[in-house]
């Protein structure tokens, strides 16, 4: 027992001197790098000039943010296209930036007509790489220390293509995620090609996404970014508390 100006100070058990500090460790974790939830879902396409330079306009699907590029010219298929050696959105924070994997540039298209679909908007427009035989490369930076779960959608609905691989690569080296599978075709599908797999953010890393074409040049629609859990740092800090009472 001491004593001080306050009078008689009661000795704290040792019990409630461990739970209070392992309370605080984990309020301290839960505080720091704890940052809400957040969704993407990202529609890649055309932006139409003013005036257009042709009658076929970006439909956004709904809930999804616009990722487009301001139309330059109309091709032979009646198709709008730009075509630039990179470009990047800002979403929330978050930066998504699109290349291609050879410097050939992207292009972006948006197919005349619609695509009679559930999801017909987010098909009917896409970005390529801008030869028949180019890849893509997608980075994200930014990204809150999470689990995520991505879907990417792969439509064409006027060419048939056949997508090599996609790959993922979090700072610790690339993992493929799907290899050889046609993208989906048609402007009345009844199923349509995408690729979903996990990714997990323990830091600062940047978040790459490669997709290698087999045949003609690999098509993407548009992608969904799903916040899914917790972070690697909380799954850790609960484990030892736990560690801590046996």
């Amino acid at each position: 027992m001491n004593t001080s100006r306050f009078g008689t100070l009661m000795p704290v058990p040792r019990a409630v001197s461990i739970y209070a500090f392992v309370l605080a460790v984990c309020l301290s974790d839960l505080a720091v790098g704890d940052a809400p939830a957040q969704d993407f879902y990202i529609d890649f396409g055309v932006a139409d000039a003013n005036p257009p330079i042709s009658s076929n306009l970006n439909e956004v699907f709904p809930g999804y943010s616009d990722y487009s590029l301001l139309e330059e010219s109309v091709n032979n298929l009646g198709d709008k296209a730009g075509t630039v050696e990179a470009t990047t959105q800002v979403v929330n924070g978050v930066s998504f930036t699109l290349n291609s994997l050879a410097g050939e540039g992207t292009a972006w298209r948006d197919r005349p007509g619609d695509v009679t679909h559930a999801q017909g908007d987010l098909l009917e427009d896409h970005v390529a790489a801008n030869t028949s035989t180019g890849g893509l490369v997608l980075t994200i930076s930014g990204l809150p220390q999470s689990s995520y779960s991505m879907t990417t959608y792969h439509h064409d609905a006027q060419w048939a293509n056949v997508i090599e691989s996609v790959s993922v690569d979090v700072g610790s080296g690339e993992t493929t995620v799907a290899s050889n599978f046609p993208a989906s075709t048609g402007w009345s599908p009844t199923s349509i090609s995408t690729v979903t797999f996990s990714v997990v953010v323990s830091g600062t890393e940047d978040v790459t996404v490669r997709f290698i074409p087999q045949t003609f040049s690999v098509t993407l629609n548009g992608l969904d970014l799903i916040d899914t859990g917790t972070t690697a740092t909380e799954e850790t800090s609960w484990t030892e508390v736990k560690e801590w009472f046996r």
